[in-house]
């Protein structure tokens, strides 16, 4: 299935003011399971499916090809949609976990405007990528990127395939560094925070304001040059 670009990840002058927390982010390993079960147990028949190939762009292919992927069929839904799970030709490994597949004519579609449900995706190398999870195609939820020790490090808001501007941005510790949210009339604010908790500095349209480590104010020049560094530290998708 194919990877969410980071296109949509633009940093802009959004959001609405919140508190650091250190509030358990992405999915745990208990959370993979519970999606899987849910998946899995949408299996109604399981007729029998070869395999499936799709070249690194995501188009099908008869046969496998280097830097591809390949799809199993592990079964049929009661409204004849799939449950398929993705892998990597080169290294065998998982690109996904199971997933529905709503579509009945979606099988060799790599594109995820046939999915409805939970999508994994994982590096070559096991790690986990992203998560979130569509309905009938489109996003509508999170999606939440992480790193290379399965942190989540990035979510980015979806609604109705849209993204709605609202982000957060975590360290590695897993505490809120950053956010942008967006009201009703779009206007917003975007906030940093140190990684002590303490509250870096606050951006809108119109107003820059900036503290230090201990709270003292910053001149106007001292916050924006503060707030594109701690910009350029934020974590970046693959």
């Amino acid at each position: 299935m194919k990877i969410w670009l980071k296109t949509t990840l633009t940093i802009a002058v959004l959001g609405l003011a919140a508190c650091q927390t250190t509030s358990s982010v992405g999915l745990n390993s208990g959370d993979l399971a519970r999606n899987q079960r849910t998946v899995l147990a949408q299996i109604a028949s399981q007729p029998q499916q070869a395999d499936i190939y799709f070249d690194a762009d995501g188009q099908y292919r008869s046969t496998s090809t280097a830097g591809g992927y390949y799809r199993k069929v592990l079964g049929q839904t009661a409204k004849g949609g799939w449950v398929v799970q993705d892998f990597y030709q080169d290294s065998k490994t998982k690109q996904t976990d199971p997933a529905v597949i709503f579509h009945a004519n979606g099988l060799r579609n790599f594109n995820n405007d046939v999915i409805d449900g939970p999508v994994i995706w994982y590096r070559p190398d096991g790690s986990l990528l992203q998560s979130t999870r569509f309905k009938l195609g489109k996003l509508d939820d999170w999606i939440t990127y992480y790193d290379q020790q399965d942190r989540a490090r990035l979510a980015v808001e979806f609604a109705d395939d849209a993204a709605n501007g609202n982000q957060k941005a975590y360290d590695e510790q897993g505490r809120l560094v950053m956010q942008i949210s967006v009201e009703a009339n779009r206007q917003a604010k975007q906030e940093f925070w140190y990684g002590n908790g303490k509250l870096a500095g606050i951006s809108t349209a119109t107003s820059l304001q900036g503290w230090d480590e201990q709270g003292k104010p910053l001149t106007d020049v001292q916050a924006e040059r503060l707030l594109n560094s701690l910009e350029s530290r934020l974590y970046q998708p693959e």
